[in-house]
């Protein structure tokens, strides 16, 4: 699958800022596989956010995402509030992904992302790696659209998924 044949399946999902977030969300993680895609993802880019900060819990306070080990792994285990940052510099196949939001979430990692002209066949390819070698870290982990803010598109979104990892898996042609 080139990345103009995945753009062509996708393109309604990415090109038009609508001024909508669209997330896909990583589910079914367990506590351990949200520290460790936390710990990816942070060492692969770098954050954004102006104040990157989760609420925790048993110190009753704010804290900066660089004040503990790992603060994905206190979220999933209860010990924080969920929390939210932006990134950049996340890559894979060589090419920039356009930034990110990330959510962290006691058994899911959720993504959105501004639909607009920094989209691109090439961009899209890129993330759909990118995504895909952060489930391969999974025992049981899947890709789903965000029930309240999914892609304008799940339907095509999900299906070419499929299509990519199918490729990806050499059990179709390989275009």
């Amino acid at each position: 699958m080139s990345p103009e044949m995945l753009w062509n399946r996708v393109r309604q999902c990415f090109e038009t800022n609508d001024g909508s977030l669209p997330t896909v969300e990583l589910q079914n993680l367990t506590n351990g596989e949200v520290a460790d895609l936390y710990s990816s993802i942070r060492r692969g880019s770098h954050v954004v956010s102006r104040d990157a900060t989760f609420w925790d819990a048993q110190a009753t306070t704010d804290r900066g995402l660089d004040e503990v080990p790992n603060a994905a792994l206190l979220v999933s285990t209860g010990q924080a509030s969920p929390f939210h940052f932006a990134i950049e510099g996340a890559s894979a196949c060589e090419v920039t992904i356009p930034c990110l939001g990330v959510h962290v979430f006691q058994d899911t990692i959720a993504f959105d992302y501004r639909m607009g002209a920094e989209w691109g066949g090439q961009q899209v390819f890129a993330l759909f790696s990118w995504l895909e070698h952060l489930l391969s870290r999974t025992r049981a982990g899947v890709l789903a659209p965000s029930a309240n803010e999914g892609p304008p598109d799940p339907e095509a979104f999900m299906l070419a998924w499929k299509l990519f990892r199918e490729w990806s898996a050499g059990g179709v042609d390989r275009e």
